[in-house]
């Protein structure tokens, strides 16, 4: 549940973000989007009081939004008051840096060894001798917590032995595209060791011989008699327990938005469908305390049931598809008698690839693809949402995918090939259904003005086009103009050029005058201190998709004018989609 002292500031965050989505883009009078406050880079990263440790029980947590979530959703005050667009988004509908979330794969391309890197460092890599402290506790795959001959501490998780790189090599390749993403993730490495390398620290409440070996005995040496495994090295700073998807932490000062109502956890529903993360949940989280300054940084952590790996098996075609208990699904069943079946009961399968394990590309629905346990974020989330973070999807081209996939050193270059065609297969799939259920313009700006004549050019990118999604052949561009202040009403419809980025003639229907091109005028938000209502416009523009196979019309993107003068014209300040 959210915290009771938050709600002023949360209920003053949504009035604002409910006028900044309805107004004059919806035929009031009220252009909104000055009224909208924008988050400020890394403010969550403020000094605040160090918070105590909580438990990472979550078996309410997970009992909770199976039930009361799902079932009293549309009377949920939590949904219904809170539920719109996310509120942590800036005037042109993205994301800052913060406590949650880093720019990486957005703002610059990387290169294959960054990829095949991610957040570790090869000076960090575990270095032998390597001294067994103590035995892994939570969790379901075994593991035994290591400090290396630098004095690093690293919890070292293994394969089952039916399926030796499964769980390693998925926690690897899936940490390198989460971190790529923007997400926080420890430093998880592949190492290879001898089982008589280890030493025992020979101090009270250390784990015996026999205890190692019990180890040992839940996982299998490869081929030349070393044991694999992943390590994962010890977060920067202490931990003080997982975060929820749900509501915020009240010991946190910080944490201002709900966290169901964050753009970077409602997108992250379609980083995890794309990589087949069914185990993404409380459990898998972790707040740490960084100090200096003295803040929590948010991480995601344990990839082991990524991709094809269950962790300690292979995936089933159920997962992806089904939550673990699933009541809706139960409801559907109880009047049968179990006599009603979906798709993927009964259905015959074989893992890919021992080392791969099961992760379909026919049967993936992007937009329906589900964890084991349902996630208030991901429930929230809209196609605002899931387009932001096919974008970002969308930046991770075949060659930084199979780099991302090298980093697993799996045990033959076939299975490395395979699984790299199935991830770019389900990018794909990912990019194209996103994309097609809004208008995904980008880079909006006024390029023309005419003083003298009727109206105005608007030049954008259209990623629809630019990612294959549509071609300029089958595309129409509808748009509507409202400006209260200056009294205009234009409506009107455009194809795209045959080459370059779009471009709109914004007119009167009644005008034929193409407008005067002078410089471009693209000015930020914060460069106009007078956005009065009078001074603002919206123009909605919708990216349709024509012939038989056209998809459910999308909605359309909303740019946000402001006037600066008969000289200038106007000027974008903003964009939602």
């Amino acid at each position: 549940m959210p915290d009771r002292d938050r709600l002023p500031a949360a209920a003053l965050a949504l009035v604002l973000g409910a006028l900044a989505l309805s107004g004059c883009a919806r035929g009031g009078s009220l252009p909104p989007l000055a009224l909208r406050p924008q988050p400020i880079p890394y403010a969550d990263t403020l000094p605040i009081h160090e918070p105590e440790e909580r438990e990472p029980a979550e078996i309410w947590p997970l009992m909770r939004e199976s039930t009361v979530g799902e079932l009293g959703q549309p009377f949920d005050p939590d949904d219904w008051i809170y539920r719109n667009e996310a509120l942590n988004v800036t005037h042109f509908d993205e994301v800052v840096n913060s406590a949650w979330f880093a720019h990486r794969i957005t703002r610059r391309d990387l290169s294959a060894e960054e990829m095949r890197l991610g957040p570790t460092s090869l000076d960090n890599r575990p270095r032998p001798p390597y001294t067994v402290t103590r035995l892994k506790g939570a969790g379901i795959s075994p593991g035994l917590w290591i400090e290396d001959g630098k004095g690093d501490v690293y919890l070292f998780k293994f394969d089952p032995p039916e399926n030796l790189y499964l769980a390693s090599a998925a926690n690897t390749i899936s940490n390198r595209l989460f971190w790529a993403a923007g997400f926080h993730a420890p430093e998880d490495y592949l190492v290879t060791f001898a089982p008589g390398s280890l030493v025992i620290r020979e101090v009270e409440g250390s784990p015996t011989d026999e205890e190692v070996q019990e180890v040992f005995e839940q996982t299998a040496p490869l081929a030349d008699g070393q044991y694999r495994a992943i390590a994962s090295k010890l977060l920067p700073g202490p931990p003080k327990g997982p975060f929820r998807f749900r509501g915020t932490r009240k010991d946190d000062p910080n944490d201002y938005y709900l966290h169901q109502n964050r753009r970077e956890l409602r997108g992250l529903y379609v980083i995890s469908a794309w990589t087949n993360h069914v185990d993404m949940r409380f459990a898998n989280t972790l707040d740490v305390w960084i100090d200096p300054p003295g803040y929590l940084r948010h991480y995601l952590q344990d990839f082991g049931a990524t991709l094809g790996s269950g962790t300690v098996r292979p995936h089933n075609p159920r997962e992806g598809m089904e939550y673990n208990f699933d009541i809706w699904a139960f409801f559907a069943r109880l009047p049968t008698f179990g006599f009603y079946k979906v798709g993927w009961e009964g259905k015959e399968y074989e893992v890919i690839d021992p080392s791969i394990g099961w992760i379909p590309v026919d049967s993936y629905r992007p937009g329906g693809w589900k964890p084991n346990w349902p996630n208030a974020a991901f429930r929230s989330a809209t196609v605002a949402d899931g387009y932001w973070a096919a974008k970002i999807v969308g930046r991770f081209s075949d060659g930084l995918i199979r780099a991302a996939v090298e980093a697993g050193e799996l045990p033959d270059r076939r299975a490395a090939d395979t699984l790299t065609a199935i991830l770019i297969a389900r990018r794909d799939k990912t990019v194209d259904y996103w994309f097609g259920r809004v208008s995904p313009l980008e880079g909006v700006l006024v390029d023309c003005t005419d003083a003298s004549g009727p109206g105005f050019g608007v030049r954008f990118d259209d990623m629809g086009i630019a990612v294959g999604a549509r071609h300029r052949s089958n595309t129409r561009y509808e748009w509507e103009l409202r400006d209260e202040g200056r009294g205009r009403h234009w409506k009107g419809s455009s194809l795209p050029p045959g080459a370059g980025p779009s471009r709109l003639h914004v007119a009167p229907p009644a005008a034929t005058d193409a407008c005067r091109p002078t410089s471009a005028v693209e000015t930020p938000s914060s460069g106009h201190t007078d956005v009065s209502p009078e001074r603002l416009a919206v123009l909605r523009i919708r990216a349709e998709k024509l012939g038989p196979t056209a998809t459910p019309r999308p909605r359309p993107a909303n740019v946000y004018l402001v006037w600066i003068s008969e000289e200038e014209g106007y000027a974008v300040i903003g964009l939602e989609h």
